[in-house]
This record gives structure tokens, sequence and C-alpha cells, in this order.
């Protein structure tokens, strides 16, 4: 089945490039700003930021700034790196290539009462030794 290609949006485009900015979503790995985090959610994981209520703790707890490498994809369905990271199905936009942080357990629960599937990352916490 032939997915139709997502078109580039303007709010996933992080709108700072300094490093100490940027936040990756614990679930997916898009990277943006904090800022934008709490205005505009994560794109790729409905229900999982509420933007009427812009809760800048909640953004806090599911997005995070520890995370490895960076990469842009603009057409994921057509992009070998895209399928590589398992985020050819996702938002066209630029992702952590490896998040070193996992989502609470109490926001995984929450989620999987709503129905919705969470994913797991590509890379946990477990995946890395912290000294």
């Amino acid at each position: 089945m032939k997915y139709k290609q997502a078109v580039l949006s303007e709010n996933v485009i992080p709108q700072e490039v300094s490093a100490n900015k940027l936040r990756a979503c614990m679930v997916c790995g898009l990277v943006k700003t904090f800022n934008q985090f709490v205005v505009f959610g994560c794109e790729n994981c409905p229900g999982l930021i509420d933007v009427r209520v812009a809760d800048r703790e909640r953004v806090a707890t599911v997005t995070t700034s520890l995370f490895s490498g960076l990469v842009s994809i603009t057409r994921p369905l057509d992009s070998w790196v895209a399928k590589w990271q398992r985020v050819a199905r996702l938002v066209p936009g630029c992702y952590a290539i490896a998040v070193r942080a996992a989502l609470p357990e109490d926001i995984v629960e929450e989620l999987e009462e709503k129905g919705l599937q969470v994913p797991r990352t590509r890379a946990t916490a477990a995946a890395y030794e912290y000294s």
C-alpha cells in the first residue's frame, strides 16, 4: 500500500539551531524546540501533548534534550535513511538518531488506556551507560 507523501510544515522545523534549545519526542524522536512542542504538540503522536492546555510540565515529561545526532527527512517515503531510522511513515521533519531517555511508565499506561499504541523508541536509556 502506497502512502500519500506528507508536506513539510514549518511547525516541525526547529526554530532554533542551538543544541541546548532542542528537544526530542520520547515516542517518535521528532526534534523541535520546547516552545514548538508547547504550541503545536507532536504531529506524530496525537494525544501525547494537549496543545489546547499548553501544559509545559507535560512537554518537559514527554520530551528530552538527551538525544544523539540529528537527521532531516523531507521525503520520508523515498528516503532509505527514514526507513533505516523507522520514521518513513511519520511527518517530514528533523529526527533524533538515538533518544537516550524513555517515557515514564505512568505516561505509557495512560496512553495505552486511551487506546493509543506506544511504539518503543529506537534507542532507550537502557541502551546507554551513564557514568
